[in-house]
């Protein structure tokens, strides 16, 4: 069985974290087959220095709809992670990004999952109505925010959208494309998959870590109803 290619997206607003995901990666033996993407120039340089595989995608001049998107740039470098995978022949990838730590294991448990979108799970920002929640990024298929207590119950769950900042796509999900025009590439990413029929699951028992500046979104924080400002999640 041919393994996934370990497609990395990073950026120099993630540079604070960055020797922490090499050192990750490492860990668990995927460091010298990983593919990383960067739109800056001298962390090409730093990441070769510990990577074999290291891609500069500059990013476009903004265009009116993208103006003030933030996640634009991660749309496009997730496109240009998946246009060199399958230049190369990759029928799997998982996307990495640099400020999530992978789970232990990450691919064995990724990769035994048949969907054509297999993500593990992490912890961010929520939008309910007015308020911010810490919350899995999941939306189960009535379109609703899945609570932390749900997902720790469940081995795997059926969902409408994950983030996939620690996903594995494979077969018809490498057709498709992230939109730099969304506030939310990934969900929308997955809106467009559901809409051609493809399944995704949760992989519940893979939970990952997002790293912020001065914390981490590790899973005992993600608690129902733990409203945060955009701000403090931003620091």
């Amino acid at each position: 069985m041919t393994k996934p290619m370990i497609c990395c997206v990073t950026h120099p607003e993630l540079a604070y974290c960055q020797d922490r995901f090499l050192a990750s990666l490492k860990e668990q033996g995927l460091l010298n087959d990983a593919v990383f993407a960067t739109p800056d120039e001298k962390q090409v340089a730093e990441l070769k220095k510990q990577a074999k595989d290291v891609l500069h995608v500059p990013l476009p001049k903004a265009r009116e709809d993208i103006k003030g998107k933030s996640q634009a740039w991660l749309a496009h470098l997730r496109n240009a992670l998946i246009d060199y995978a399958k230049a190369k022949g990759a029928k799997e990838i998982i996307f990495c990004d640099a400020n999530i730590m992978p789970p232990g294991d990450m691919v064995k448990k990724l990769a035994a999952h048949k969907e054509p979108i297999a993500a593990a799970v992490y912890l961010g920002p929520i939008q309910i109505k007015e308020r911010f929640l810490i919350s899995p990024l999941l939306v189960g298929p009535n379109n609703l925010p899945l609570d932390i207590h749900f997902v720790s119950q469940h081995h795997t769950l059926p969902v409408a959208a994950s983030g996939l900042g620690c996903a594995l796509l494979r077969d018809a999900a490498l057709e498709l494309r992230f939109d730099p025009a969304s506030p939310s590439p990934d969900f929308a990413f997955c809106k467009t998959a559901k809409e051609k029929g493809l399944d995704i699951v949760a992989v519940c028992n893979a939970k990952a870590v997002v790293v912020l500046k001065n914390r981490d979104l590790d899973w005992p924080l993600g608690v129902v109803n733990f409203s945060f400002t955009s701000e403090v999640f931003q620091t």
